[in-house]
This record gives C-alpha cells, structure tokens and sequence, in this order.
C-alpha cells in the first residue's frame, strides 16, 4: 500500500511477470483467427532469456553465409516457436481436423504465415501491446 498514490488507479500498467514468463496470454493472430497462448520478451521469460542471443547469433551466422530470407524466416520462427508460443486454437489441421500443437508445427505456421509472426513479435516485444491483448482476451472470455 502506497502512502502517497492510489496505486489501484494504475494497477492495469503495473507488470504481471508470472502472466509474462510462466501463464502467457491468448493473442488472437488478426490476419488468421488463430489464437496463439504466449509470453512476453521480457527478462520473466527464461526461454527468451536463454535464447534470444542464441537466435541473434544464428541469424547473423545465417546472413554472413549470405542465406535466403526464407531460411532467415524459418529460423526466426523455430526461434519465436520455442521461446514464445506455448498453444494454440483454431489452426486447421492438414487432414482436416484441428492441428495439434508441437514446436514443429508451430515453426511451419510462423515462418508460412509472414503476418502472422510479425503480429506475434509485435505483441511479444512490446509490453503494452502485451498487456492489451491480454485485456481483449478477457473481454472475450466475458463474451463467451
């Protein structure tokens, strides 16, 4: 409890890091309809801790071996895979039914689906995207 402040007024900006690095949030990928659960880029996230360096060091390695951009992509997403995205809703599977997560099929949809892994760093990077896509997941779970 604050001496000076009504901290209740600024509890939606205040940091949740057990949401950022352990639950994650449900973010609904708006160029697909898929909702991916992630967590943030944030020093509460230990797979980011331990791999964002690792995924930097592979892509410079990658772009001095003079790669295409689509290897580029295909680490990138192998990388956001592993570090971010730990479910998902709403991916048709190839069959027909709906897709089962894994790292490997999540790896496929990001470096396939260009927007929707721009999406999914733009949200991940950026707390305050973060923290609003967890409000829009409340409100529509309240919907539901």
């Amino acid at each position: 409890m604050s001496k000076f402040i009504d901290t209740a007024k600024f509890a939606e900006t205040r940091r949740d890091r057990h949401i950022e690095g352990t639950d994650g949030i449900w973010m609904k990928v708006q160029c697909t309809g898929v909702r991916l659960l992630v967590l943030a880029a944030t020093d509460a996230n230990p797979a980011f801790v331990d791999l964002f360096p690792k995924m930097n060091a592979e892509l410079r390695r990658l772009e001095g071996a003079g790669a295409e951009k689509e290897e580029l992509d295909v680490c990138r997403a192998r990388y956001y895979a592993r570090m971010f995205v730990r479910d998902w809703k709403d991916v048709p599977a190839a069959d027909g039914g709906d897709a089962k997560f894994s790292v490997d099929a999540c790896t496929e949809y990001l470096a396939f689906s260009h927007d929707s892994m721009t999406e999914l760093a733009e949200t991940v990077f950026e707390t305050r995207r973060f923290r609003m896509a967890l409000a829009q997941d409340t409100v529509e779970d309240l919907k539901n």
